[in-house]
């Protein structure tokens, strides 16, 4: 019978042990045997025990920790260890569950496993993907949000750490966080916004605007779109994309309507552009100032007329419309494309919009 295993094994043991006179046994013999008596006694947890001790505990690599949590994890389903207790025990102290350590261990482990030059968008990912079983928030019996385990903390400080070099890199993790964000993991998402603007900040010294504002938008959608309605806009958290949105949106209208004033008081351009030259004759930093301008408002205007998947106005367009730094730069588009044709009346047109603009602003 089952119940006979132990006592059988541990008979077989010493009949080898004596017959054998330990000429063949190896170093780890006296401390395996044990170990596999009180596994076989039905102490499933000894077998944790044994495999987080010989893979090196909390120093281990990534793939012995993260198959030492799946054993545990395999185990407390199958009812052979314990689950989370649900109070601290002698009602004193912090409860501690075994399998919420062992899998942060494992996800610590990974990340540590790939730091190096080269592997760490690997790391993150693995770790990432790791986590996102156990990350889910916690609800009531209404629905509600309760509040967020661990596990969600430490995906939010991977991904907090980790410094994007790709434009691929960030799509890939913020896709793999976004049914989390779904979910309604705050912390999460905006992790997920910080990555997005690491790498708009990127994008400013390497790759003009529309970069950086792609990205700055992909970070507003997180927060405006990707978490439910009920979970958005948390108390004491200053979104970083969307203020810096509008300051590059402001900052590139006003690059632009500089280079326009300059080139409306130069008088052999303004010649060129009164008799019909066009953009094409004018000075290089007003078309560079024009054509960065146009390219962030195309942006813009895309997403201003993208849906939310059910035929209806995604959030992040209505979040777009109306606002006075886009007003702007519209306008600044618009003054700048008819002083380059020497369209007096719609330039000045433009010029009122704008300041019209500020003055309901202010």
């Amino acid at each position: 019978s089952p119940g006979d295993v132990p006592a059988r094994a541990r008979a077989a043991m010493r009949l080898a042990g004596a017959t054998n006179a330990d000429a063949d046994a190896g170093p780890m013999d006296g401390a395996l045997r044990p170990i596999f008596l009180d596994v076989a006694g039905g102490n499933a947890g000894r077998a944790v025990e044994a495999v987080y001790a010989l893979c090196g505990g909390s120093a281990g690599a990534a793939l012995p920790a993260a198959l030492t949590s799946l054993l545990h994890d395999l185990l407390r389903d199958a009812g052979r260890v314990e689950g989370p207790p649900s109070s601290p025990p002698d009602g004193g102290g912090e409860a501690v569950d075994l399998g919420t350590e062992l899998a942060l261990g494992a996800a610590e482990g990974i990340l540590s496993s790939f730091a190096g030059e080269g592997l760490r968008f690997d790391g993150v990912r693995l770790a990432v993907r790791f986590l996102l079983p156990h990350a889910p928030p916690r609800r009531d019996a209404n629905g509600a949000v309760v509040h967020e385990p661990r596990f969600a903390s430490a995906v939010a400080s991977a991904v907090d750490h980790f410094a994007p070099t790709l434009d691929v890199e960030v799509s890939e993790i913020t896709s793999l966080c976004r049914p989390l964000v779904a979910l309604g993991s705050v912390e999460v998402a905006e992790a997920c916004e910080r990555l997005a603007f690491r790498r708009a900040c990127a994008h400013v010294s390497g790759g003009g605007p529309h970069g950086s504002a792609y990205w700055l938008l992909r970070g507003m959608e997180v927060v405006s779109s990707w978490l439910p309605v009920e979970r958005r806009g948390g108390a004491g958290y200053r979104h970083p994309c969307r203020s810096h949105f509008d300051m590059l949106c402001g900052t590139v209208a006003c690059n632009l309507i500089v280079e326009t004033a300059r080139m409306m008081g130069d008088g052999p351009a303004a010649a060129a552009a009164g008799e019909g030259g066009g953009e094409d004759d004018v000075g290089d930093a007003f078309r560079s100032a024009l054509r960065d301008a146009r390219g962030v408002l195309e942006l813009i205007t895309e997403e201003d007329g993208a849906d939310d998947g059910g035929g209806g106005a995604s959030p992040l367009s209505a979040l777009l419309r109306g606002h006075p730094e886009l007003n702007l730069l519209g306008d600044a588009v618009r003054l700048g494309a008819a002083a380059a044709r020497g369209d007096a009346p719609v330039a000045a047109s433009c010029v009122v919009s704008c300041l019209e603009a500020r003055a309901l602003d202010g």
